[in-house]
């Protein structure tokens, strides 16, 4: 296939046209029939609005209807590969688990709301679990992990004591009674169910990815493992290698880039004035935002923004 796997569509392009005219492209010996293909989006807001640009491409091309694809989020995708004698414990069955360790450590609680406080640790296990990070066992190695995370010297660590102990202590009772009942929680499951898919996709298969930014640790190895068996293609939104700065739109980008292929994101090929705006915008470098909004003004007749 002549298309690159990873495919940069510039920010004054719109994404979902082009991702339709790939797979009009990519799949023109079975038009108008795409129930085959399967495009995996990271808004599913945008699902009709991708079928809307492809019946109108599709039309042009001579075909007044489609079958179209397969549109789903990568959780949703992901499911289909979940073993079938997993049982996942809901969020609410969660916060359940949460709120009764809760109370049986008053000294952790305090005055806090149990609700507010077990629903604010479910979101930071989720992200602990996607991130394939586990807490130590015992709770000072766990702390001065954090120290030195922070940064921290040893006068301080005495801040962390109370916020350590609490997330230490409920991470691992959350997993002793989720062990204890045979159940998984739902990111678990969904890694599972991602490693599952690299063993049991069919080999003639690719996949459409859109609208992506970012991905957890476990979501970037299934990525590269089927960029590199030519199953997969993505299409990411803006540019690689204007700036790495934390500030600037196109750094998580550039990141993901490096952490996709290997190699320093190096700047896009079609830079456009529309471009060229939007990272003047962020170049401090050019001085102050009043002398680079008169800079464009004296650059540009007509604003490339409007």
């Amino acid at each position: 296939m002549s298309s690159p796997a990873i495919q940069l569509v510039p920010y004054d392009q719109d994404p979902l046209h082009i991702l339709a005219e790939r797979l009009l492209a990519d799949h023109q010996s079975t038009l108008p029939n795409l129930a085959a293909v399967t495009v995996i989006l990271a808004d599913p807001q945008a699902a009709p609005l991708l079928r809307a640009r492809l019946l109108q491409l599709g039309s042009e091309q001579g075909h007044s209807a489609l079958l179209g694809p397969n549109i789903l989020t990568l959780p949703e995708w992901a499911r289909n590969y979940l073993p079938a004698d997993t049982r996942i414990c809901d969020r609410q069955a969660q916060l359940l688990m949460l709120v009764d360790a809760l109370n049986q450590h008053p000294g952790l609680l305090k005055s806090a709301n149990p609700w507010a406080l077990a629903s604010d640790l479910l979101d930071l296990f989720d992200e602990l679990t996607l991130n394939h990070i586990d807490l130590p066992h015992d709770l000072q190695d766990f702390t001065r992990r954090l120290q030195t995370g922070y940064g921290m010297r040893d006068l301080e660590i005495s801040a962390l004591g109370q916020e350590a102990r609490l997330v230490h202590t409920l991470w691992h009772a959350r997993h002793a009674q989720l062990q204890a009942e045979k159940l998984t929680d739902a990111q678990t499951a969904y890694l599972l169910a991602l490693s599952q898919s690299l063993q049991q996709l069919p080999a003639d298969v690719s996949l459409y990815l859109a609208g992506f930014h970012s991905f957890s640790p476990a979501e970037r190895h299934w990525l590269i493992t089927l960029l590199k068996r030519d199953q997969l293609h993505l299409l990411l939104h803006g540019q690689t290698g204007v700036a790495t700065e934390r500030y600037h739109p196109d750094a998580p980008l550039s990141r993901l880039w490096q952490q996709l292929t290997g190699t320093l994101a190096n700047a896009s090929d079609e830079t456009g004035d529309y471009n060229a705006v939007l990272n003047r915008v962020y170049d401090e470098s050019a001085g102050a935002l009043q002398k680079r909004t008169a800079d464009v003004k004296a650059q540009y007749v007509a604003s490339p923004l409007a």
